[in-house]
C-alpha cells in the first residue's frame, strides 16, 4: 500500500510539473506576442494613423470645386495638417466649364491651405466643356462669316483702283505727249503725274489688304499659309 501511494503521489507531482511548464510556455508566448502588438501599435502611433478609400470634397481658395480620392493615406503626427496619399485621383471642376483630372502614385495634401501636390507617375487629361466647344465653333464659323464679306468688299475696291490707276496712267502719257508736242504747259504734266502716284499708291495699299484677309480666310478655315500663293 506504501508503495502504491508512493507512485501516486509521483505521478501526480510529475504531470503537475508538466503542466506548469505548458502554462509557463503559453504565458512566455502570449508575453511575446503582446509586446509585438504594443511595439506595432505605438510605431504606428508614431508614424500617423492609416486610412483606405478616402475621399475629399469641396472648394478651393479661387471658388472651384474638387474631388479628391486615395486608395491609401497616412496623417502626419508632427504636422497634422498634411496628408500622406497613395494612388491619387483628382478631379477639378472650374468655373469655365472645364474639367481637370490627375491622377499620380502619391501625393500630399494640406488640408488647411487646400494645397495638393502630385508625385511619381503623374498624368492629367484637361477637357473643355461642350459648352465652350460649341463657343468656339460658332466663333470659327463668325470669323469665317465676315472674312467672306470682307473679301467681296476688297475686291470691289481693288478693281476700282485697278480701274483708277490705268485711267490715270493714260491720262500721264497724254499729258507727257502734248507737253512735247508743246500744246500743255509742264504743271499739266506734274499734276498728271502726282494723281497717278497717288492712285498707285491706294492701289497696293488695298492690295495688301486682299492678301491678309485671304490669309485670315485660310486661316479661319484651319489651312496651311505655307503653301499659299497669292
Amino acid at each position: 500500500i506504501q508503495a502504491g501511494l508512493i507512485l501516486l503521489g509521483a505521478t501526480i507531482i510529475f504531470f503537475t510539473y508538466l503542466n506548469n511548464e505548458e502554462i509557463s510556455d503559453e504565458k512566455i508566448i502570449l508575453t511575446e506576442a503582446q509586446k509585438e502588438i504594443k511595439q506595432k501599435i505605438k510605431n504606428q502611433n508614431q508614424d500617423g494613423d492609416i486610412f483606405y478609400n478616402i475621399e475629399y470634397s469641396g472648394f478651393d481658395i479661387a471658388g472651384n470645386r474638387y474631388i479628391l480620392k486615395s486608395e491609401e493615406a497616412k496623417n502626419d503626427k508632427s504636422n497634422q495638417e498634411t496628408i500622406i496619399m497613395k494612388f491619387v485621383t483628382a478631379v477639378f471642376y472650374f468655373k469655365d466649364d472645364t474639367v481637370l483630372e490627375i491622377w499620380s502614385e502619391n501625393g500630399i495634401y494640406n488640408n488647411k491651405t487646400l494645397d495638393m501636390t502630385f508625385k511619381n507617375n503623374v498624368k492629367a487629361i484637361y477637357e473643355k466643356s461642350k459648352q465652350e466647344l460649341v463657343k468656339g465653333i460658332l466663333r470659327a464659323f463668325s470669323e469665317v462669316e465676315q472674312r467672306l464679306e470682307m473679301t467681296e468688299s476688297l475686291e470691289i475696291q481693288f478693281n476700282a483702283l485697278q480701274s483708277a490707276v490705268n485711267q490715270s496712267q493714260d491720262a500721264y502719257d497724254l499729258s507727257k505727249e502734248r507737253y512735247d508736242s508743246g500744246i500743255t504747259s509742264l504743271e499739266s504734266v506734274l499734276n498728271s503725274q502726282r494723281q497717278l502716284n497717288n492712285i498707285k499708291s491706294q492701289y497696293i495699299t488695298i492690295q495688301r489688304a486682299v492678301i491678309d484677309n485671304r490669309l485670315s480666310l485660310i486661316l479661319a478655315l484651319g489651312g496651311d499659309v505655307i503653301n499659299f500663293k497669292n
